[in-house]
């Protein structure tokens, strides 16, 4: 699996992180890349990056982002077949900026729910 997210480091610098795990649910920092912004290019060149260093996937791919087309576009170029799954934890974090606090209870145990049946 392959984790993808950008962070947002100052207002003209971002950082876009590749995160690896592996069938032991072992978490590694693959790479990184600099930038201005989480751009098509940058993202691009970060996939290129790590598939120099040996990154592979001996069945399809599991992509774990955010809901950027920047991420997705890169992937989708180096990794046709991958399957792109939506970052649950920062659906949960966009949902309570939407809901006032008394409601965020419940959005945190629909969150927990919909993580189990996925078997996050």
């Amino acid at each position: 699996m392959l984790m993808l997210d950008g962070i947002r480091l100052s207002s003209d610098r971002t950082a876009v992180v590749a995160l690896g795990i592996d069938t032991e649910s072992r978490k590694q920092v693959l790479d990184f890349v600099l930038g201005s912004s989480e751009s098509l290019e940058i993202t691009s060149d970060l996939m290129s990056q790590i598939m120099k260093r040996g990154f592979t996937c001996s069945h399809r791919l599991c992509v774990v982002l955010d809901g950027s087309d920047a991420l997705r576009g890169a992937v989708k170029e180096h990794f046709p077949d991958a399957v792109v799954q939506r970052c649950l934890v920062r659906k949960e974090r966009n949902l309570k900026a939407k809901l006032s606090k008394r409601n965020w209870g419940e959005v945190s145990r629909l969150s927990t729910r919909l993580q189990g049946v996925q078997g996050s």
